[in-house]
């Protein structure tokens, strides 16, 4: 069985006064958005991390179960710590941020059709990104020490690698980085 864990408990911080998880992208909540990506994937338990009651509805209807974070300043880790304590039975788990609206449908698939045995399993492209969205077996991220934002890092030192275009792992963190795609 695999689980996927939405992080969207961000504080928003580069983006402004508004939520970025809110803002528009081709027409939809960036965080609705991200959702949407996985409807059709093979997991059997959605979760999405969040802050923010408004984004907690918009993933609630997209069939996600929510995971408070009230403390959204202790970091990436400490979201992905709170969406591990909250897993059911799942071998292998979907990491995804919400921020990352533009990774396909079609690279998470390559992701979950990566062989059961490979502990981690991370996005890359050619320009040198390394990172989510990534796939982790349970064993694996249950062992890992995730506080802050250092949780993360430690994940991908021995990551399998799946390589996409660089444009799906863009992650919004301020308004020009919408208009830039």
């Amino acid at each position: 069985m695999n689980a996927a864990i939405v992080l969207a408990a961000g504080r928003s911080l580069r983006f402004g006064e508004k939520n970025k998880l809110l803002a528009l992208v081709a027409g939809v909540p960036m965080a609705a958005r991200t959702a949407r990506t996985l409807a059709n994937l093979p997991v059997e338990q959605k979760l999405a991390v969040v802050s923010d009651d408004r984004v907690a509805d918009l993933l609630t209807a997209a069939g996600f179960a929510i995971v408070g974070n009230r403390a959204p300043e202790a970091g990436l880790g400490a979201s992905l710590a709170l969406g591990r304590a909250a897993l059911g039975g799942a071998g292998r788990v979907l990491i995804c941020l919400a921020d990352m609206p533009f990774a396909s449908e079609g690279h998470l698939r390559r992701l979950l059709e990566m062989p059961p045995d490979y502990p981690i399993v991370a996005s890359s492209s050619a320009a040198g990104y390394r990172g989510p969205p990534l796939l982790v077996r349970r064993e694996t991220l249950m062992a890992a020490r995730l506080t802050g934002d250092a949780g993360l890092r430690e994940l991908l030192a021995g990551a399998e690698l799946v390589e996409t275009a660089a444009d799906e792992l863009r992650d919004i963190d301020r308004p020009a980085d919408l208009a830039s795609g």
